[in-house]
């Protein structure tokens, strides 16, 4: 992976204190959505209505024009459908006119392929907010259904949809044989949630898949005419002085590509976009070449994928812990994700070099 230095923009630590009544607050799910699996959206869907939440929430479906299937099984379930004809770009332009209608207090962003994993689920993510500082919230594990493909297993086992994020260290989750949260600064740690600050250095990879944000903070950072990508907000939004989140200790299903090839390459288009297409316009890099911890910890990922030890060492250890064969796909992926960005990385300096 390919990575630029990141704009360096002036962090200021704010003492702010949120007057919103957080005890139940109202809650906008935010759903994008452009012809997605119908049975996993349908799951995504029942597991919204299945939620027992003492407070208001509603549902917004922001549709970038999917076929009638799609929007008769939204309907359904009775949300407000708000379309963006000809807007396909995972809906990465779409909030801004969709806050325009969302009065509700909190904005959760949850994808059509996550599900909520309990019917108290709502009520789980906002208790954080009663926290002094917290502006946001997320899981602090991914889930799975025992019926879902051998992937999702997978990606949830190790809390990263990608092996190189785990070994970059950014990703906002942890594996499920881990049972207290250690990414950044932990302030306080409760039975149901773990209040954690971040700085520009530890950072995750955060903002999507089931994350709650103060929508008087998310207005902030979403602005008229430009995509939102989640990673530069939640930036963002830390040079802002917003750096204190709740980690709550429950799970989100994100549903996996099934097909091992076609997730490698998914990622590898996403690199080749976010990194490469975009580079030098991004606030947040996954990788970023200048920083001599990621650097350590790509060179740690490549060698450990290489020599396979110790990937099947973290599949072993998580299995005796939490037995599932998904853990042996481990050594798999990470050797295939080193291959995909090498091969990614190759091309692209190949098409460089023809330029000159």
């Amino acid at each position: 992976m390919h990575g630029t230095r990141n704009r360096k923009i002036p962090y200021k630590k704010m003492n702010y204190r949120f007057t919103l009544p957080m005890s139940n607050p109202s809650i906008a799910i935010i759903t994008n959505t452009f012809n997605p699996n119908i049975a996993v959206f349908t799951r995504c869907l029942e597991a919204v209505r299945k939620q027992r939440y003492k407070g208001l929430f509603r549902h917004y479906i922001l549709d970038g024009g999917s076929h009638k299937k799609v929007l008769a099984v939204a309907r359904q379930y009775h949300p407000r459908i708000l379309s963006f004809i000809n807007d396909q770009n995972e809906g990465l332009g779409r909030y801004y006119r969709a806050l325009s209608y969302i009065k509700e207090d909190i904005v959760l962003i949850l994808q059509s392929d996550n599900i909520m994993t309990s019917s108290s689920w709502l009520t789980d993510m906002v208790a954080p907010f009663k926290e002094k500082d917290v502006f946001s919230t997320f899981s602090m594990h991914n889930g799975y259904d025992p019926s879902d493909d051998i992937l999702t297993k997978y990606f949830a086992l190790i809390g990263s949809p990608d092996p190189t994020l785990y070994y970059l260290k950014k990703s906002d989750k942890i594996r499920m044989d881990q049972m207290k949260y250690d990414k950044g600064e932990i302030i306080k740690d409760t039975q149901k949630y773990t209040i954690v600050r971040f700085t520009e250095d530890n950072q995750p990879v955060m903002g999507d898949n089931g994350c709650m944000i103060r929508a008087e903070v998310f207005r902030k950072v979403v602005r008229k005419g430009k995509p939102f990508y989640h990673t530069d907000g939640y930036r963002e939004l830390l040079c802002m002085g917003y750096d204190t989140v709740g980690v709550v200790k429950n799970s989100i299903i994100h549903v996996s590509r099934p097909n091992i090839m076609d997730q490698v390459i998914r990622r590898v288009e996403v690199k080749k976009y976010f990194t490469d297409t975009l580079k030098g316009k991004r606030r947040y890099l996954v990788y970023n070449s200048h920083s001599p911890k990621d650097r350590r910890n790509l060179t740690a990922f490549i060698v450990f994928s290489l020599t396979i030890i110790q990937p099947l060492y973290i599949s072993v250890k998580g299995f005796i812990s939490k037995p599932d064969i998904a853990w042996f796909l481990h050594p798999i992926m990470s050797l295939l994700m080193v291959f995909g960005y090498s091969w990614s990385e190759m091309k692209r300096l190949s098409m460089r070099t023809k330029k000159i």
